[in-house]
């Protein structure tokens, strides 16, 4: 059977766009302008009224969600942890920043009379807590009038004033005394005690040099009266009041080859820097209640690895068996500025003292290590202050200036 076929009645016009009359598109121009204005005008209106609004709600949303403070609970001592400290509303005292201690050493003519003292302490008492006064030069005299027997004689007694005096004098200034004690440096006591000198295998006092070119005795580590009658004198200088002793040129002369062909083996024994120990612990032993400090010279102990003589620092050997004693190191402003031979390296030391004395410093405890030491700053001090200052930045709290 043959199906019939569908007409389809097709429609030619566009059904999604009706040509409009030029009337309706006038109507509806004029209506939407009248729309607009009237959202223009109406959020002018009402716009600040809303923004207040929820200005206001945010406002006070914040200030509902801060926490509000309560005071703490207190809890029964049986309940609180002990490790904690108790809150309290007493105010905390703050303390006082610790006084800075400053040393500075006194020039030789301090002590030249009573009323030179008093002159040198009044320019330095508001800027000092200590003063060191060298009481034994590098001859041996005593800078002060001192009641040892073995001291009683006229050239090795130069000093006008008792110890008495300079600590009284010290006191009435608000510093603190301290003594500066040359030991072996000494061509006094030779003459004073005669096994204290060094002895020729012949039996003569052995001199440095030619008498008529200066040469003077040594005292000698090597007998037991050297540290005898040390311990004598800083015991009487300890005893009046003195709180600290600077123990100065501990050291051997620089014996020359021939000198050793003269002298017995016992100066050139292995064990020799033992000796020198020995007299830093009779003096430090005879100075019971003060402090005693070995000083050594900074320059000897850089060098004393690449030198045949050491100096003063040959005593480092053996410092272990300074029993009682301290360790100083003198730093010379002559070095700044200069060229230090240190092992291997040579140092070139800044002449700013604000970068060399911290870079000296950095190359002294290479050796020193772990053992605590002072500085002392010599030589030419235009600020001691400053010198004070620079020293304390690397961590050193023991410093003496002068």
């Amino acid at each position: 059977m043959r199906r019939k076929g569908i007409k389809i009645k097709r429609n030619h016009k566009n059904l999604y766009k009706k040509r409009k009359s030029t009337g309706r598109k006038v109507a509806e121009a004029v209506l939407l302008i009248i729309i607009v204005g009237a959202l223009i005008f109406l959020g002018y209106s009402v716009a600040p009224a809303v923004i207040n609004f929820f200005n206001e709600r945010a406002e006070s949303s914040s200030q509902e969600s801060e926490p509000v403070w309560t005071p703490p609970v207190s809890v029964d001592s049986e309940s609180s942890d002990s490790s904690q400290p108790p809150e309290t509303d007493e105010p905390v005292e703050s303390t006082p920043d610790e006084v800075q201690e400053v040393t500075l050493v006194a020039p030789l003519i301090a002590l030249d009379s009573a009323q030179a003292l008093k002159n040198y302490l009044d320019s330095v008492k508001d800027s000092c807590t200590t003063v060191v006064f060298t009481l034994k030069n590098e001859d041996g005299e005593l800078l002060y009038k001192s009641t040892v027997k073995t001291a009683q004689e006229d050239y090795a007694l130069i000093g006008k004033l008792t110890l008495q005096q300079i600590v009284s004098a010290c006191n009435e200034a608000g510093v603190k005394p301290a003594a500066a004690f040359n030991t072996l440096l000494d061509r006094t006591t030779p003459h004073l005690i005669s096994k204290s000198s060094y002895r020729a295998t012949e039996g003569w006092m052995w001199l440095d040099n030619s008498i008529d070119r200066g040469g003077k005795p040594w005292t000698s580590p090597l007998v037991s009266e050297t540290g005898e009658y040390f311990a004598e004198l800083t015991a009487e200088i300890a005893g009046a009041g003195f709180e600290v002793i600077l123990l100065q040129n501990t050291m051997y002369p620089n014996f020359r080859a021939y000198d050793y062909n003269l002298l017995p083996s016992n100066v050139r024994a292995a064990d020799r820097s033992d000796r020198l120990a020995e007299v830093l612990a009779a003096c430090a032993a005879g100075a019971k209640g003060a402090q005693s400090y070995a000083e050594i010279d900074a320059a000897d102990l850089l060098a004393a690895s690449v030198t045949d003589y050491d100096g003063t620092a040959e005593v480092w050997q053996s410092i272990g068996k300074a029993a009682g004693c301290k360790v100083i190191i003198n730093i010379d402003t002559a070095l700044f500025g200069t060229s230090v031979t240190a092992g291997k390296n040579e140092i070139k030391v800044n002449k700013n003292p604000q970068s060399a004395i911290p870079q000296l410093i950095g190359e002294i405890k290479k050796i020193t290590g772990s053992t605590e030491i002072g500085i002392r700053i010599s030589g030419n001090i235009s600020d001691a202050d400053l010198m004070q200052s620079i020293v304390q930045g690397v961590g050193i709290d023991t410093v003496m200036v002068g």
